[in-house]
């Protein structure tokens, strides 16, 4: 799942406050949702990240790739700072 998010909000996050908070909470509760969804079936993987214009042809270019799993966003690498 992504979701997409203005390239603004990373700096917002940067600079900390109730923003980061909660991008950084929703974030947590995303991964951990995802990941209970993964342990529960093995049909398909499952991966959530937040998705700005900066990383849109780093994503799609991993999407091409067809492997997922080690992308990190640029904001989800502030949010995992927070």
């Amino acid at each position: 799942m992504v979701e997409i998010k203005d390239d603004e909000l990373i700096e917002r996050v940067k600079e900390g406050g109730d923003v980061a908070k909660e991008t950084k909470a929703k974030y947590k509760y995303a991964i951990e949702h995802f990941n209970k969804l993964n342990n529960l079936q093995k049909e398909q993987r499952y991966y959530f990240t937040f998705l700005t214009p900066e990383d849109f042809d780093n994503f799609f270019g991993v999407l091409k790739r067809g492997d997922f799993s080690g992308f990190t966003s640029h904001l989800d690498t502030e949010v995992r700072n927070v």
